[in-house]
């Protein structure tokens, strides 16, 4: 029984993700959800109470993703330079997991502007990876790898750099090899902030 929820719950989620991906996210409904699964409504609202929370869950489900490669990576890392380097060179599990869904992302991210339940849902994530990598910066600075400078203004700069990068490549992605330019352009600011 229970596995067959959590079946019931992925198809969900999988069907969604290509809806929003195919037709937008304001264009897809919970029906249309229901009728590409082959599932009731009743179900759909068994395990979701509305279309944001499907959408919630997948980005909640990419950030796990993430964390996880995250975590592989910064295991045995000798230092946070280091770290991060290897963070950016494993951004292929980025662009993969937001090839085709771009404008779903973009029409999300637009639609949170309007709505304030939406809009803290949506910069939660940001937030998690702005204090994550603040507080990386700040160790760095502890053990001397990393020159003093404001961590969150070192965050922030990380994380600029990142999401414009991957903006990039989603635009224009024939332009240039997106997963070398992000380790390229990460490891150039790195050097910056190099202690020596």
């Amino acid at each position: 029984m229970q596995q067959r929820s959590a079946e019931t719950k992925e198809k969900i989620l999988h069907t969604a993700k290509e809806l929003f991906s195919s037709a937008g996210y304001d264009a897809t409904g919970v029906s249309q959800i229901c009728t590409a699964s082959g599932l009731s409504k009743g179900a759909f609202y068994h395990h979701f109470p509305s279309k944001h929370a499907v959408f919630m869950a997948l980005l909640q489900n990419w950030l796990e993703d993430l964390d996880k490669e995250f975590f592989a990576v910064r295991v045995g890392t000798e230092d946070v330079l280091t770290g991060i380097s290897k963070m950016a060179a494993n951004s292929n599990v980025i662009f993969d997991a937001v090839q085709g869904q771009f404008p779903m992302f973009l029409e999300f991210w637009e639609k949170s502007i309007r709505d304030e339940r939406v809009w803290e849902e949506t910069k939660e994530p940001f937030m998690k990876y702005y204090f994550y990598f603040s507080q990386m910066i700040k160790k760095g600075i502890a053990d001397g790898t990393i020159r003093p400078v404001e961590a969150g203004t070192a965050s922030r700069a990380i994380m600029g750099m990142a999401i414009g990068i991957i903006l990039q490549g989603l635009l224009y992605p024939q332009d240039a090899d997106w997963k070398e330019e992000l380790q390229n352009s990460i490891d150039l600011l790195l050097r910056g902030l190099k202690n020596g």
